[in-house]
């Protein structure tokens, strides 16, 4: 489960309409925990970004979904919510 904390950067374009939007939850075993951290500035990160639609369901609960063996026909190899494209990697 990713947890997303401590303190971020953010580029100067952000500062004066900030976009935001994260939820981690989840449930887990305490010997499947995994830590990680990164540090300073600029540093790279993956991100697997997913469309959302416009009842604002789908993105990241349907890449969600497919990753952890959810329902077929949801998530990166089927179309939720928005009827779009499968979830993209970016860097």
């Amino acid at each position: 489960l990713p947890n997303i904390g401590g303190e971020t950067v953010f580029d100067a374009s952000y500062a004066g309409n900030p976009l935001v939007n994260a939820l981690c939850v989840g449930v887990l075993r305490k010997e499947d925990l995994k830590l990680a951290f990164a540090s300073g500035a600029g540093a790279e990160q993956d991100d697997l970004v997913a469309r959302t639609g416009l009842d604002g369901i789908g993105g990241v609960s349907v890449l969600a979904s497919e990753t952890f063996g959810g329902d077929e026909g949801e998530g990166a190899g089927g179309h939720g919510a928005e009827g779009g494209a499968g979830p993209s990697r970016s860097r």
